[in-house]
């Protein structure tokens, strides 16, 4: 499986057991664009990982998702 971290000025993401990446390193990503798609787990479902940091630590990435 494959990983993307993103920085946000002093936040960071990362988004795990991706099956496929879209981005390059370095590259300008913006609100909205597909970054890579999800990997399946061992029951056969699509799976991500995803975690919300700062530079102090971990935050909880609920408030900050988008409701759909």
């Amino acid at each position: 499986h494959k990983m993307i971290i993103i920085k946000h000025g002093r936040y960071f993401t990362a988004y795990g057991s991706l099956g496929s990446v879209n981005v390059s390193r370095g590259q300008t990503v913006t609100t909205g664009q597909v970054i890579g798609k999800a990997g399946v787990n061992d029951y056969g479902e699509g799976e991500v990982y995803f975690q919300l940091d700062t530079e102090a630590g971990q935050i909880n990435p609920e408030p900050w998702l988008i409701r759909r």
